[in-house]
């Protein structure tokens, strides 16, 4: 589905209908986006964020882990969302 909006919407897509949905300038909340994929994401968030200085910051994290223990977590996603049985 989030390559499908990319393709549909170009690559920043995902960011904008996050903030599209979320985003409420009269309640205003701590919002985490997590697994940000592609540098445009980053600037349609950023762009964001200026264009709404008064309600809304944006601050980028990156969270760095070893290539096995990305892979594991992938592999329990996977086996969770699609109720896969494990090996």
């Amino acid at each position: 589905m989030g390559n499908q909006l990319r393709n549909e919407l170009g690559p920043g897509a995902l960011a904008i209908k996050t903030v599209d949905q979320y985003f409420d300038p009269k309640n205003i909340l701590s919002t985490v986006v997590d697994s940000v994929r592609h540098p445009e994401e980053v600037k349609a968030l950023t762009k964001f964020a200026a264009d709404h200085k008064n309600a809304c910051i944006f601050k980028l994290v990156a969270v760095v882990a070893p290539a096995e223990t990305r892979f594991s977590r992938l592999k329990a996603r996977y086996v969770l969302v699609f109720q896969l049985p494990r090996e």
